[in-house]
Formats: C-alpha cells, structure tokens, sequence
C-alpha cells in the first residue's frame, strides 16, 4: 500500500481500489470517475454509499488515501503509529500540567 499524491489520484481508472482513514479505521471505496459539472471533484463508492473528493489547483486534496493491494501488517502498523502518537501527545499535555 502507498499513500496517494495528487497525481495518483487523476490517473485513477474506473473501479480501482483505494483506502481511506477515517478516524482509525481504513475504508475501502472503488473510484468511479469524475463529477460531470466539475473535473475537480472525484467520485468513489463503497457499496451504497457515494464519497466524493474535491482536489484542490494549491492544496491538493483533504485526508489520507492509499492505493494498492491490501496489507493487513502495513495497516496495523500504521494504525499502531497513529496510536503512539496520540498517547504522545497526550503525554506532553499531561507534562505541561504538572
């Protein structure tokens, strides 16, 4: 699994799969292809539900997504590492009290 850039994002083809973290949790969602009134804004499905992403011409675009084949190992680390720096961080504030 790789994080996207925003050229990874307009190359996308029809059906292709990428994960999105939402809050600790890593979504799947197929792309579907851009939204007609706007080539900025992509479209994904997962299942019923439609997500769509607008990419921005200075800041790219919002969120972390990865493409590529599924990796349970690389999930787990990832999701390991955003824990250990939320414990950080709460540590540091928890410092700061004292």
């Amino acid at each position: 699994m790789k994080l996207m850039t925003e050229k990874d994002m307009k190359s996308l083809q029809y059906s292709d799969l990428v994960f999105k973290v939402e809050g600790f949790n890593l979504i799947s969602y197929r792309y579907v292809g851009l939204m007609p009134s706007n080539e900025r804004y992509l479209i994904f499905s997962c299942g019923e539900k439609l997500e769509w992403l607008y990419i921005s011409y200075h800041k790219g675009f919002s969120g972390e997504w990865f493409m590529g084949e599924f990796d349970e190992v690389f999930e787990g680390n990832f999701f390991i590492a955003k824990h250990q720096a939320a414990i950080d961080s709460y540590r540091a504030r928890l410092a700061n009290k004292l």
